[in-house]
């Protein structure tokens, strides 16, 4: 079959796929290798558009309640049964994932809980019948060209799962086709997770504030109320995926709960700063600007006064305007973006100045406002921008600490006769 200008391309495509499949076939040997040396050992694979990380460390919190002994492998580390950080996953080697299974599987892990990012997973970062889990955080978005494909990823969702594998996905009907795919699979389970009551594991909010939320999870019949320190809706829609784990997994709800709320939050994202302020601060660092427009659409519902951002420039340049400067524009009163290195012995005047707006943004906010802090220092989310200097959350966390010196406590103490 000829092209424009005469070309056939049938063989360059030909040569195409099967150089996509030899890859394939090459990791998922990997996958296997590494599967072989821990076949006692369950792998829960997290993937999804946003809340993977959350969903993942809550997970291992669940199963780690349970008394299990849970390594995992995330973009915030890898991290061994004795909570020993043991390393960094890096994504730009799909083949990393399984040496880190198999160095936790050495390591006596029962558990592994892994995040991998849908170009990991086209790749071949959860090989094929490996899975005994695989959690689905969100329906995929409408692919790009650099973005696989919706079909494709069901493909490779579905080929992950071992042969009695379990499939855990909100109950939307965007999913209908991952569902579909899997029945036609046989031998799978699949369960629902989310805020709705037709999930087969659902939350419920009883209360929801800036000092955070109580839901009732439900399943099975049973309910059980948790309490958390973070008040936005997503936190509890990755709380309930990591409750439907724990069931596959046999652990009780009222167990999974313990898990959960012992998990609080997860560093750098939505994580609470509390110094002693009047206001509600927040430290993220979102991995896309769905997450960071789902975190503020939250935030503002729940901030009666002003609601502020402080970002680093990284943040900003990564999002770009759709990602960041539509929805900060939209939901928020106050922003101020911050270049790297504000506080450097050789910080320029723009820093200086920079500087000089956090410290009147800070000083102005009180009772019933919100400040959330955008940091991408040291995250993988922003390939490209090199972190430097004092860190944004430092930076703000010191100004907290200065500002709302911890009160010595009066009295309760005798006087010498």
């Amino acid at each position: 079959m000829e092209g424009r200008g005469g070309v056939d391309h049938t063989g360059v495509a030909a040569t195409g796929r099967a150089a996509r499949y030899g890859r394939e076939a090459v990791m998922d040997d990997t996958f296997r290798a590494a599967g072989a040396r821990s076949r006692r050992m369950r792998v829960v694979a997290v993937t999804g558009t946003s809340g993977k990380t959350t969903t993942a460390w809550i997970t291992a919190s669940v199963l780690a309640e349970a008394g299990f002994r849970v390594g995992v492998v995330s973009d915030l580390g890898c991290v061994d049964a004795d909570g020993t950080l043991v390393g960094v996953l890096d994504r730009t080697r799909p083949d990393a994932v399984a040496e880190w299974i198999a160095t936790l599987a050495r390591g006596g892990c029962t558990h592994a809980v892994v995040e991998v990012p849908h170009a990991l997973l086209m790749a071949g970062a959860a090989g094929r019948g490996t899975c005994d889990t695989v959690v689905v955080t969100g329906p995929p978005r409408e692919p790009r060209d650099e973005r696989p494909s919706r079909a494709g990823l069901v493909r490779r969702i579905v080929a992950a799962l071992a042969p009695d594998g379990c499939l855990v996905a909100p109950g939307d009907r965007r999913l209908a086709g991952l569902f579909a795919a899997a029945s036609r699979r046989g031998g799978l389970t699949a369960l629902t997770a989310g805020l709705d009551d037709a999930c087969d594991v659902s939350a419920r909010p009883v209360e929801r504030g800036l000092h955070g939320q109580t839901f009732l999870a439900s399943a099975g019949g049973g309910t059980v109320p948790m309490s958390v320190d973070v008040p936005i809706a997503s936190f509890a829609r990755n709380a309930v995926c990591a409750a439907a784990v724990g069931l596959r997994c046999g652990v009780p709800l009222e167990v999974a709960a313990r898990g959960i709320e012992a998990c609080g939050s997860v560093a750098g994202r939505v994580e609470r700063l509390d110094r002693g302020q009047e206001f509600a601060a927040f430290l993220d660092s979102p991995s896309s600007g769905h997450a960071l427009a789902s975190t503020l659409a939250s935030l503002r519902r729940l901030t009666r006064g002003r609601l502020a951002v402080i970002a680093e420039q990284r943040v900003a340049d990564v999002l770009g305007a759709a990602g960041f400067a539509r929805p900060v524009r939209r939901r928020c009163d106050d922003v101020v973006v911050v270049p790297a290195g504000v506080l450097d012995d050789d910080a320029d005047q723009t820093a200086l100045a920079a500087y000089a707006r956090i410290d009147r943004l800070l000083g102005r906010l009180g009772a019933g406002d919100c400040l959330l802090v955008l940091d991408g220092s040291g995250a993988a989310a922003w390939p490209g921008h090199p972190g430097g200097g004092v860190p944004l959350a430092t930076l703000v966390d010191g100004w907290l600490r200065l500002a709302h010196p911890p009160r010595r406590a009066v009295g309760g103490g005798r006087r010498a006769a």
